[in-house]
């Protein structure tokens, strides 16, 4: 059989371009990683249900957005769905569940002591419309003498004091399942993009 030159340049040139090729594709740097899916956002704690342990027993701080507007006891419409959330804690505590009006800072103590009454009163009777004894419910009005924030500097500051706690005398955290509420409330808010 006849040599064929050209052949033999082609697979060296064919062999060289192969080369060439594994060359270069062990050299090149492996695609970027896919980015990190972004962390959902963090709800604000002042917007959000929460549970903390006191001397007296377990407190339920209730979020910003049901809190009250200056001089006034009317609650958000957000507030039924928060106190749904609550259900479970009336259910298991043992006792009493006292509902805490508070105010900021501005006005006389009278006017700010019947406020607070007034915010205690609202919030204990959206709780009696949850099914809970109304024996079992009480409401105490503190004025402005245990604020949240102190001093008050801001409208925030004052926005933050004029609130209402739910006090379960000689519970904890747990023995409420305080916790899970605090979970489900921060998913229900995330779910809302809040």
């Amino acid at each position: 059989m006849p040599a064929r030159p050209w052949l033999s340049s082609s697979r060296r040139r064919l062999g060289l371009g192969l080369a060439l090729a594994s060359l270069l594709c062990a050299c090149a740097a492996p695609p970027p990683p896919p980015p990190a899916p972004a962390p959902a956002p963090e709800v604000d704690v002042r917007d959000r249900l929460r549970f903390e342990d006191s001397p007296e027993g377990a407190r339920a701080i209730l979020p910003n957005s049901i809190l009250f507007e200056f001089g006034k006891s009317a609650l958000s419409d957000d507030a039924g769905p928060v106190l749904d959330l609550l259900k479970p804690a009336f259910t298991k505590a043992r006792g009493q569940i006292v509902v805490e009006g508070h105010t900021d800072s501005v006005g006389s103590d009278a006017v700010n002591m019947r406020l607070s009454l007034d915010r205690a009163d609202r919030v204990r009777a959206a709780i009696l419309q949850r099914q809970v004894p109304p024996n079992r419910v009480e409401s105490r009005g503190l004025g402005k003498a245990k604020p949240r924030k102190s001093p008050e500097v801001s409208d925030e500051d004052r926005q933050a004091n004029r609130r209402a706690e739910i006090l379960f005398p000689g519970e904890t955290i747990d023995s409420l399942g305080g916790r899970q509420i605090e979970n489900l409330a921060k998913a229900l808010a995330r779910a809302k993009g809040g």
